[in-house]
This record gives structure tokens, sequence and C-alpha cells, in this order.
């Protein structure tokens, strides 16, 4: 029975019955939650999980990663996950990393996974008759737009100076 619980084991994760316990099921399902979102992006999945388990090991952050915290990102945001393409980052570096290497998308048409161009949206017409579409980049609102064109501008400018310096004519005096 043993050497069965093995052989099944090793063939699907790498490892034998034994280590797969140590290591616990959740962790199994943390690496084929990545492998699936990867598909779902369209991004090569080329990493075993006796690697990915490595990875995240020698570099200490396991019980830290998740959302918001630390995740195992791609070189450049670029290319397959596999062992020589991936490292461990807190997600904010990572998510700045995607912006500076130009925002890449999660479609291959270069359009975000709704269609529109990366960062802008479609809001509610109905509501937002002469400003439709709007345009946030890692969480900050940058403006809303008649067409797709200018909000693809309005991204741009601020991709290249994301932090203007204030306008003090328009900052209200405290007293």
């Amino acid at each position: 029975m043993a050497h069965k619980r093995d052989e099944q084991k090793l063939k699907l994760w790498g490892v034998d019955y034994e280590t797969w316990r140590q290591i616990g099921q959740p962790t199994f399902l943390i690496f084929s939650q990545q492998r699936q979102n990867a598909r779902n992006r369209g991004i090569g999945w080329d990493i075993r999980f006796v690697d990915w388990w490595r990875i995240w090991k020698e570099s200490g952050k396991w019980p830290e990663r998740g959302k918001g915290a630390y995740v195992m990102a791609r070189k450049q945001d670029i290319g397959p996950y596999s062992p020589d393409n991936v490292y461990i980052c807190h997600q904010s570096v990572n998510s700045f990393d995607g912006w500076r290497e130009g925002g890449h998308t999660r479609r291959v048409d270069g359009k975000s996974s709704h269609g529109y161009p990366l960062n802008v949206s479609r809001l509610n017409t109905a509501l937002h008759k002469t400003k439709p579409y709007m345009v946030r980049v890692c969480g900050v609102f940058v403006g809303t737009y008649p067409d797709i064109e200018s909000a693809v501008a309005g991204r741009d400018a601020y991709r290249a100076n994301p932090h203007p310096p204030i306008d003090k004519t328009r900052v209200k005096a405290q007293h």
C-alpha cells in the first residue's frame, strides 16, 4: 500500500508520500492554484512542485506569502514560470516592476482581462455619459476621459510622471 502511495505522489508531485504528508496538502493546493492562475492568464508554467517549493523555502518568505505580501514573480514579467525565470519579492515590488516595464497585460492582444487597454475601465454610461473611461494605475485614480484614446494618453502621461509637482495655487490654505 505504501509503495502505491509513494508512486502516486511521485508521479503527481515529484515527492514521496511521507514528504507530501510533512509539507501538507494546503501547500500543494497553493501550488496548484498558482499554476492554474498562470494558465488562465495565458502564461507558461514550466516549474515542478519540488523546484517551486525549494525557491519558496530558500527565500525564507513562505510564512509571509500571499496577496499584499510576498509573491513568486517572473523576471521582467516576461516568459513562463520556470526555475530560472522566477524570484520571490513583495507584491508591491512586483506591481511596480510590471508598471515600469510597460504594464504587461494578461492577454497577448495588448488588452487587460476585461478587453480594454491596461489600467483603463469603462464606467456605467448611464451615470458617466461625458467621460465613461476611467484610468487607475497601481490603485491610484488618474482621471476619467471621454474616449479610449484620451484615456490611454492620460495613463501614459501619468506613467511618465507619476508624482507631478504640487500646484500650490490649487491647494487651500489651512488655518
